[in-house]
């Protein structure tokens, strides 16, 4: 992302072993690992990560230097270089440089956000950001009125809310009762 704007590049002939490949990038929440935003870099010969605007991921946290690591193609794949003053970790090491395979996970300083490098495109999930967004998928949001309503019906019904509405009753009376 340079500016706030997805970065996508030319794509490359997959034949020559000298050319960047494709490289997908997802930032993960942290307690639960899950994509929380994606980008995609086609034919970059390096991909910077940091606090800066001017990065091609930007992420604003104090954990992340303005310029935290850099993804460098180079012959036989893609290689992560720690540049940050807080380190990247990648299981539990605090690494300076590492050969990125699909998958792998690294944080931005220890405690600092969390990204995934994937070498294929992930399948699209419903947590993704609205970038990623189908708009095929807004019918499953519906609202299907008559079930919320037979829902409700049935919960209102039930003797245990009624219970509790009536004891929510007293208690209200009572209080109005009693002086303050």
């Amino acid at each position: 992302m340079v500016g706030g704007k997805e970065v996508l590049g030319v794509m490359t002939n997959d034949s020559d072993p000298q050319s960047p490949r494709s490289l997908f990038i997802q930032l993960l929440d942290s307690a639960q690992g899950r994509p929380i935003q994606a980008w995609r870099f086609d034919n970059l010969p390096s991909i910077t990560i940091g606090r800066a605007e001017d990065n091609h991921i930007a992420i604003a946290d104090q954990q992340v230097s303005r310029l935290h690591a850099k993804l460098v193609w180079q012959e036989n794949g893609w290689q992560l270089i720690s540049l940050g003053r807080n380190g990247t970790v990648i299981d539990n090491h605090l690494v300076s440089e590492f050969q990125l395979t699909d998958q792998t996970i690294f944080r931005l300083g220890t405690d600092g956000p969390m990204l995934r490098v994937r070498l294929t495109e992930a399948e699209p999930t419903r947590t993704e950001t609205i970038s990623n967004f189908d708009p095929s998928m807004i019918a499953m949001l519906a609202v299907d009125e008559a079930r919320t309503q037979e829902e409700v019906r049935h919960i209102t019904e039930d003797a245990l809310f009624q219970g509790l509405l009536e004891q929510s009753q007293i208690m209200k009376a009572r209080r109005r009762e009693s002086p303050s």
